[in-house]
């Protein structure tokens, strides 16, 4: 399997990763990972065999002997509940598995598989699943005849995806599970001024949250209040390059802000062009 080009990541944009997960088919799948490199672990299991022995009267006196117990029929199991039915796949569609995870490994219900054409977190799916489980796990059917991105979206906003697969058109489903790392949003204030120094006071305001290397990668809105302040939070976490344009027509680049995952940044006080 041949590799491209390493990518950067949102969170941790200095680190890289290579691809590593492949397709029962022709085709390739390349995994780009926010924070360090993705690994691949093949555990080999070990069967254990235990014999117990059981001795009687091993220093003690033999009581007197009764009747034998009755034997106790045992209880009949539950039978295990329905599997869920797998999606048709139809010609020109594959299938995907996905775990999703917090950043401690924990598995995150209610998060969706997606598939989209660009990767940044706001493009519009082409292809949507079913919210994973209790256990992290979901699937996604896909088209399998263009370059697509897949991932995990909560539609909440309560965490973004820290890594993505490249899929690129082929043959054949996912063999491996497509893990993603989701870390918890951010957010961040800013008290927008004027050139002369005074407040932005009750103006509509929109963001462009850029990624380093992949563009424009999420946007927001909010009014500022009478001191120009004005807070966006359910923002992705990681590096940007901030824009900020008025509805007024006042704009400003902010260079290079760092987001944690669920932490909170004051940019303070910033002048308008």
């Amino acid at each position: 399997m041949k590799s491209l080009p390493r990518l950067q990541s949102p969170i941790c944009p200095k680190r890289m990763c290579s691809p590593t997960v492949k397709y029962d088919g022709n085709g390739i799948l390349h995994a780009w990972n926010g924070c360090g490199f993705l690994r691949r672990m093949i555990c080999g299991v070990a069967l254990v065999v235990a014999s117990v022995l059981l001795w009687a009267g091993c220093g003690k006196k033999a009581g007197p002997s009764g009747p034998a117990p009755a034997p106790t029929a045992a209880p009949t199991p539950a039978a295990p509940p329905p599997a869920a039915a797998a999606p048709a796949i139809k010609a020109g569609e594959a299938m995907g598995y996905f775990e999703a995870v917090d950043p401690a490994g924990k598995p995150l219900a209610n998060m969706r598989p997606i598939a989209t054409q660009t990767p940044n977190a706001f493009d519009v799916p082409v292809a949507t699943g079913d919210p994973t489980g209790a256990d992290g796990k979901g699937q996604l059917v896909f088209p399998n005849n263009e370059r697509l991105f897949l991932r995990l979206w909560d539609p909440e906003l309560k965490y973004f995806a820290n890594n993505f697969y490249e899929s690129v058109a082929h043959e054949g489903n996912v063999t491996d599970t497509l893990k993603v790392v989701m870390a918890p949003a951010a957010s961040f204030e800013v008290t927008l001024l004027l050139a002369d120094g005074s407040a932005l006071n009750q103006d509509p305001v929109e963001i462009m949250m850029a990624h380093p290397t992949r563009g424009p990668w999420w946007p927001a809105r909010g009014t500022t209040d009478d001191t120009g302040h004005v807070r966006f939070d359910q923002v992705p976490p990681g590096q940007f390059v901030l824009r900020v344009t008025s509805s007024s027509g006042h704009e400003i680049d902010v260079p290079e802000i760092q987001l944690a995952p669920g932490g909170h940044l004051d940019l303070g006080a910033v002048a308008l062009r």
